[in-house]
This record gives structure tokens, C-alpha cells and sequence, in this order.
């Protein structure tokens, strides 16, 4: 019951988080504060998402056999928004345009992982796996790491972008020192914090993997 409580507080924190920004971002005015608040917003839905995945871990296995791809990419694309978010703060004028390239690797990895699990795993054994909490399938050693390596690929992406972000933040913090800029006392520390909890929150993902 604490569990299904705490489910619907969480779900309802980020229904009106993002009510609220929806609602920003139908006042903004800028281009570049809509493109920030849409990358927010699409940031807060990722990490909602997670709370509908495992609730569906547990009572449906079958089913999230079915929507493991999307949760793989869920994981994988969050540290990338993460960064966005970043780069989109700390942008100036005259800076380069956040590349879309970054969104290309985590759709390939995605399909990859897809393509390699469907055909290597049969999707009863795929449940199985799932019901039994990630233990391995007789007869399916590899196959059964890789199907359950979702978390490590979460790991990987978090210990890329996150230092990704830490440097753009440094980077502003310092380029804005140095020119004297208006805003050198707005340091973004707020910023900083989130993204301190941020990789705290993979690292204890990766000795949950491990």
C-alpha cells in the first residue's frame, strides 16, 4: 500500500511539473527558452516513466517483455536530454547548435539490442527471465547478460554524459568569470546539484548491475 502511495505522489509530482511548464513554454517568448522548456519537459517524462515500467515488471512480465525496447531507450536517452538541458542553458550567442547526432547512437543501440534479443532469446524464455528477477536461462548464457543489461547500458550512457555535462558547466561558469559577464554571480549551482544527484544515481545503478 506505502508502495502504491508513493507511485501516485510520484506520478502526480511530474503530471504537474509538466502542466507547469507546458504552460511556460505557451508564455515564452525566446526561441531558445521554448527549445530548453521542450527538452525539460520531454526530461521529466523520461524519468516518469520509469515508475510505469516497474510497476508493469511486476505484475505483468509478459507485457513488459513486450515494451523492453522502449524501456532501453528511455534509460539511455536521459543522460543525453540531461546534456541538452545543459548545453541550452550554457549556450551563448554565437555557439554551435546542440547536435543531433547525440540522439542517433541510443536509437541504434536500441535497435541493436533489439534485433539481437529477438532472435537469440525466444520470448517465452524472455518472460521467464523476467519473472524470475533477471537469474539466467539454462541453456542461454549470453544471451540471457546481454537481455538483462539494460540497466548497464543506463550506466555507460550516465558515466559519458554526466562528466559531458559537469564540463559544459565549468566551462560557462569560467567563461563568464573571465569577461565579467552580468550574469558571472548566477553560477547555476542549482544545476550542479541536479546533476551531482544525477551520478550518484548512476553509480548506484552500476553496483545494482554489478
Amino acid at each position: 500500500m506505502i508502495t502504491e502511495i508513493g507511485w501516485i505522489v510520484q506520478v502526480l509530482t511530474a503530471l504537474c511539473c509538466t502542466v507547469y511548464l507546458l504552460l511556460v513554454l505557451h508564455f515564452s517568448e525566446t526561441s531558445g527558452d521554448r527549445s530548453v522548456l521542450k527538452t525539460v519537459i520531454a526530461y521529466i517524462t523520461v524519468l516518469f516513466l520509469p515508475f510505469f515500467f516497474g510497476m508493469v515488471y511486476r505484475l505483468n512480465p509478459a507485457f513488459y517483455v513486450c515494451i523492453t525496447p522502449l524501456v532501453l531507450f528511455v534509460l539511455v536517452i536521459s543522460p543525453v536530454l540531461l546534456y541538452k538541458i545543459v548545453y541550452g542553458l550554457t549556450n551563448t550567442k554565437g555557439g554551435k547548435r546542440f547536435s543531433r547526432l547525440h540522439f542517433v547512437v541510443p536509437v541504434l543501440i536500441t535497435v541493436i539490442w533489439t534485433v539481437i534479443t529477438t532472435l537469440s532469446l525466444p520470448f517465452d524464455v524472455r518472460v521467464d527471465i523476467t519473472r524470475n528477477f533477471a537469474q539466467p536461462a539454462p541453456g542461454y548464457g549470453w544471451q540471457s547478460a546481454y537481455f538483462t543489461s539494460i540497466s548497464l547500458h543506463f550506466v555507460v550512457f550516465g558515466v559519458i554524459y554526466l562528466p559531458l555535462s559537469f564540463a559544459r558547466l565549468l566551462t560557462y561558469h569560467k567563461a563568464i568569470s573571465r569577461e565579467d559577464h552580468p550574469d558571472s554571480r548566477y553560477r547555476m549551482r542549482w544545476m550542479g546539484a541536479i546533476l551531482t544527484l544525477s551520478l550518484l544515481f548512476t553509480l548506484s545503478g552500476g553496483l545494482v548491475s554489478f
